[in-house]
């Protein structure tokens, strides 16, 4: 099938079929090697990026027209440099980006793994988008250096991305799969597999994760302090994670709050229907004492309202527990818990504020 053929399709699908062409006269819309980004994203809006590399030290900049749709259509690559990236970065209002079968960006991880993450020599962010009223379907992100997608905007939807950095095996460490910050955010029937984060929130609100599948990660997670002085960019509200799996991770739900960091709050989280599988040493580890873990809370960001419900699956290994609660004096309240069936734990619970509706 030609590309021009599938680009029909899809758009017809999507139901845009009056989105509207302008390339400038003469000129391809595909690119097929780094040279012709520039041009073809400033006088086009269908665009066909097919394989190439990035030179070392440059970033992919895909600020793309309004009512773009991009498809990508092969391997893209990156030269290494020890820099903070992104490798690539996409942004655009209304735009449509869709990957094919096969198609990857590539940020050739075993080039920069160390075993340090981010202590170690500078590596850079595979992928960043800042988007609004736009729509991502099918990307795939392999051997991510460190972070592999920081998404952000507003009324954002992503469908079907795998990424997958599990040949870094314990060389990969800050390797977060989905870093989430930005309003009224959908992402379903994803697969993540990393050594860190599988969907980490940072800040915003109206989110909504589901059909995640995480594998050796650190768990579904919201990460909230951050900033150390701005409030507004430490709130978090109105998040859902629901059906979605979690394997062989260090973690399965995870809630973490900055100590030390600036003022914020965590309202109206909600986990449903979340299956776990040989987790290590947490299924439901929630504490105010990060990132020293030093047993010693602060309720800079107090957490509000947290329901979790139907949690099941099995824990596996000498520090297992299922449950870390661990809040500052009066920083946790309005929690609402049941249906929590973990089993195969070597430790006990432990929680100095009891939600309601369930008990260790």
């Amino acid at each position: 099938m030609l590309v021009a053929d599938l680009i029909s399709i899809l758009i017809s699908c999507w139901g845009v079929s009056s989105m509207v062409v302008t390339p400038v006269a003469g000129s391809s819309c595909t690119i097929t090697d780094y040279s012709e980004v520039s041009k073809v994203v400033s006088s086009c809006t269908k665009i066909v990026l097919k394989s190439f590399e990035v030179p070392a030290g440059k970033t992919l900049n895909l600020n793309l027209q309004p009512g773009t749709f991009l498809i990508i259509d092969g391997t893209i690559k990156f030269g290494k440099s020890n820099w903070a990236g992104p490798l690539v970065k996409i942004q655009g209002r209304r735009i449509k980006v869709s990957g094919t079968p096969g198609s990857v960006f590539d940020g050739q991880g075993a080039e920069y793994w160390d075993g340090k993450g981010s202590q170690g020599t500078k590596k850079p962010v595979l992928l960043r988008v800042n988007a609004h009223e736009s729509e991502f379907y099918n990307i795939n992100l392999l051997n991510c250096p460190l972070r592999c997608a920081s998404i952000g905007g507003s009324d954002i939807f992503l469908n079907g991305w795998t990424i997958d950095v599990s040949e870094a095996g314990n060389l990969g460490v800050n390797t977060d799969g989905f870093d989430v910050s930005g309003h009224n955010m959908t992402i379903i029937n994803s697969r993540v597999f990393n050594q860190d984060d599988c969907v980490v929130v940072n800040r915003g609100s109206d989110m909504f994760f589901q059909n995640i599948y995480c594998k050796g990660g650190h768990g579904l997670s919201v990460a909230v302090g951050i900033d150390p002085t701005v409030y507004e960019n430490n709130v978090v509200s109105n998040i859902t994670y629901q059906d979605c799996i979690v394997e062989n991770s260090i973690n399965g739900i995870h809630v973490k709050t900055v100590k030390g960091g600036g003022p914020g709050l965590i309202s109206n989280v909600n986990y449903n229907r979340i299956r776990m599988m040989n987790i290590k040493e947490f299924a439901i580890r929630i504490h105010q004492d990060y990132p020293s873990n030093d047993k010693k809370p602060v309720g800079n960001v107090p957490i509000d309202d947290l329901k979790i419900s139907h949690v099941e699956g099995n824990m596996k290994g000498p520090r297992s527990s299922v449950v870390e609660v661990l809040c500052a004096s009066g920083a946790c309240s309005n929690w609402k818990w049941s249906d929590i069936s973990v089993t195969g734990n070597k430790l006990p619970c432990s929680m100095n504020y009891k939600p309601s509706g369930f008990s260790c």
